[in-house]
């Protein structure tokens, strides 16, 4: 059994993990900071991208809605690259680690 529990989806001006239990909670908060995770920097920084990727959807004059710079194209390329970036996450954590996978 996972010791620790988060939920993985993007959210404005956040993160992409969110703790599930009590000892993830206590351990990283409930926000978690990817940077203190004991994952590669390689992956930290593609989560850093796809944060940034995500913040790029929102229409800032008309929020939330998306962007009309963003195109379905943009969409299908950002999701695959989440779905990547959380095969990665949860092959790089372990069986410590628990990830459930949330649409954003």
């Amino acid at each position: 059994m996972a010791k620790y529990v988060f939920k993985y989806w993007f959210e404005w001006g956040g993160t992409c993990l969110w703790s599930a239990n009590e000892a993830a909670r206590l351990d990283y908060d409930y926000a978690v900071d990817e940077q203190k995770l004991p994952i590669s920097q390689k992956l930290k920084n593609l989560l850093w991208y796809l944060q940034a990727y995500h913040e790029n959807m929102m229409d800032m004059d008309n929020a939330p809605d998306d962007s009309p710079w963003w195109t379905e194209e943009d969409t299908i390329i950002y999701n695959k690259k989440k779905k990547f970036a959380y095969d990665q996450l949860c092959n790089e954590l372990g069986d410590d680690y628990e990830i459930i996978y949330c649409e954003d």
